[in-house]
């Protein structure tokens, strides 16, 4: 995208990376602690009780439009068939901020607590008061991490990146960071054509076989997601980029 909109200049590439400090969840507490912690929020909040060991998918960042929130419950009633197996359960849980300027994110929040009324209490929640907290505890407590922009729209999605630390794998499109990944053995990319189907279709013939039936390939791929991001999305590499691609060469020239 950058290529088009500025042809005429040259370009060098950074790609942002987190605080890895900040965001290691993984480092002080098990994937399981943390996972029971946002269990125990949603309890309390929400008086919602979730088994500890059903599939949780999570997506927390603004509703807006081209983020596509509600993109994986375009077929409601695929998702609800999909997601009430009485033995493979799947929760998700959303937060967000809500914006009472922004008509658009407005509707969208409404448009989910209609689907969630439609016998989903259960199998959606709604955090709402979207912070620093509950981004922690939703980065280091799911099982997977939703991303659904359109693709080119993206500028980077750092959230992916923190889930990734702690265990929890990619379910996105191809666009911001992970544009530049090969998510094999790590999570799922979804074409961004046909995105309801295309998600649903990787959730049921992929992710739930995995989560509950081969534990052992489930924690494999949550290793290789969190050394993809200490050895790759790190702040500290990013910043060492910005040194040598940007900062000393100009300083080089000036010096001439």
């Amino acid at each position: 995208m950058a290529k088009d909109l500025w042809s005429k200049y040259d370009k060098e590439v950074v790609t942002n990376g987190i605080f890895i400090e900040r965001w290691d969840s993984l480092k002080y507490y098990s994937h399981k602690e943390s996972k029971r912690k946002l269990l125990n929020y949603i309890k309390e909040n929400n008086k919602i009780v979730i088994d500890e060991n059903t599939l949780i998918l999570g997506w927390s960042r603004r509703f807006v439009e081209y983020k596509r929130p509600l993109a994986i419950l375009g077929d409601v009633e695929r998702f609800k068939k999909i997601a009430q197996d009485k033995d493979k359960k799947v929760v998700i849980v959303y937060s967000s901020i809500v914006n009472k300027t922004y008509d658009r994110e407005n509707h969208f929040i409404k448009e989910l607590e209609d689907i969630i009324d439609n016998g989903l209490k259960e199998n959606i929640i709604f955090i709402p008061n979207y912070d620093m907290d509950i981004a922690k505890m939703m980065t280091a407590g799911c099982d997977v991490w939703l991303n659904t922009p359109e693709v080119g729209r993206e500028a980077c999605g750092t959230s992916g990146m923190k889930a990734c630390l702690n265990g929890v794998l990619p379910l996105s499109t191809s666009d911001g960071w992970i544009d530049e990944v090969d998510l094999t053995n790590i999570g799922w990319k979804v074409q961004d054509g046909e995105i309801t189907k295309n998600l649903l279709d990787i959730l049921e013939q992929s992710i739930i076989p995995s989560y509950y039936d081969d534990k052992d390939n489930w924690n494999e791929m949550i290793k290789n997601s969190r050394n993809l991001i200490l050895n790759q999305f790190s702040t500290e590499r990013m910043l060492n980029e910005y040194i040598k691609k940007m900062y000393l060469p100009i300083f080089s020239k000036s010096s001439h």
